[in-house]
C-alpha cells in the first residue's frame, strides 16, 4: 500500500482511505464489488469515485446511520439519482418502468458475482436478463409455453433483443420500429418492395403475428389463414374465401389463400402476391 500511495499520489490516498473507512464494517462488500464493473471506480484517482460516490459521504455515518444513501427505504429519485450520475440518459424518469416504481436496482446488482450484472441476487443468469424481466413479466414469460414460440428457453433471442427497458416510451418499449425490430433476423421479409401488403405498410409485422409465442403456426394471430386474411379483405367474394380451406376441384381437398397469395409481405412482380 505505502508503494502504491506514493507511485499514485495524493488523490489515490483519498480514494482509499474513504474505502477502508467503510470497509472496516463493511467488509464483505469488497469482496463482491472486486468482481463488477464498478471495481474500475474504487481504484480511480478521482476521491469521490470511492464509495461514497454511490452512498455519500460517510464521515458521520458511524453516529448517524441515516447519513448515507442505503437504498433500501429510500425513494426512487435518490435511488436513481445516485446511479444517473454516472449512467446518463439510462432508466429516464419519463420511462414506463420508472413510472411504475421501479428503481434500478431492482434489475441490477452493484454488489455481487459478475455474472449477476443485470440479475438480482437468487436469480440464475438466464439469455442475458430474461429471467430478470419475468419476475414482473410472468404473464410474457408463459406465451413463450407454446409450441409456436421464440427460441428464449434456447437463448436464442432474449427481451432485450426486442426491447429496451430504459426507454422512455410508454409501450412495448421496442428497441426500435416495430419492422426494424422483427427485421433485424428476418432480413428476407424486408422490402422495399414494389408492391407493398397493406397490413405490413400500415400495421407492420404485428397485424398478422403475435411476437411471443402462439399455437398457430408461424405465431399467426389466427388459427386459420383463410380467417387472419378474412379479418381485411371481408370483400373477397365469398365463394373464393372461407374459414376452412376454399372447396375447388382444381386442388383437390381445397385450398387456402396462401396457395395462391404465396408473396403475402410483398412483391416486385405481381401486385396481387400471386406466384
Amino acid at each position: 500500500m505505502q508503494i502504491r500511495l506514493i507511485v499514485c499520489g495524493i488523490f489515490l490516498i483519498m480514494a482509499f482511505n474513504a474505502d477502508a473507512d467503510c470497509l472496516d464494517c463493511h467488509a464483505s462488500a469488497a469482496d463482491s464489488i472486486a468482481t463488477l464493473p464498478h471495481k474500475a471506480l474504487v481504484n480511480h484517482s478521482d476521491p469521490s469515485s470511492a464509495c461514497t460516490s454511490c452512498h455519500g459521504d460517510g464521515a458521520g455515518h458511524p453516529s448517524a446511520p441515516g447519513s448515507v444513501l442505503t437504498f433500501a427505504g429510500e425513494t426512487l429519485l435518490r435511488q436513481n439519482a445516485a446511479c444517473s450520475g454516472c449512467h446518463t440518459g439510462q432508466h429516464s424518469a419519463g420511462s414506463a418502468h420508472s413510472s411504475a416504481g421501479v428503481a434500478c436496482v431492482d434489475c441490477h446488482v452493484v454488489h455481487g458475482n459478475a455474472e449477476a450484472v443485470v440479475l438480482p441476487a437468487g436469480f440464475e443468469r438466464i439469455d442475458k436478463g430474461s429471467a430478470t424481466c419475468a419476475r414482473c413479466h410472468d404473464d410474457v414469460l408463459a406465451q413463450f409455453a407454446f409450441n409456436k414460440r421464440h427460441r428464449l428457453q434456447e437463448n436464442s433471442v432474449s427481451c432485450t433483443s426486442c426491447h429496451d427497458p430504459h426507454d422512455r416510451a410508454k409501450g412495448p418499449r421496442l428497441a426500435s420500429a416495430t419492422e426494424s425490430v422483427c427485421t433485424g433476423c428476418h432480413a428476407d421479409k424486408d422490402g422495399p418492395f414494389l408492391f407493398e401488403h397493406d397490413a405490413s405498410r400500415v400495421d407492420g409485422c404485428l397485424a398478422c403475428h403475435t411476437p411471443h409465442g402462439s399455437s398457430n403456426r408461424h405465431l399467426l394471430t389466427h388459427q386459420q389463414t383463410g380467417e387472419l386474411c378474412y379479418s381485411c379483405h371481408a370483400d373477397v367474394p365469398q365463394f373464393h374465401l372461407g374459414f376452412a380451406p376454399v372447396g375447388d376441384p382444381r386442388f383437390g381437398t381445397g385450398a387456402v389463400c396462401t396457395n395462391c397469395h404465396v408473396t403475402i409481405h410483398g412483391s416486385n412482380i405481381d401486385p396481387g402476391f400471386l406466384k
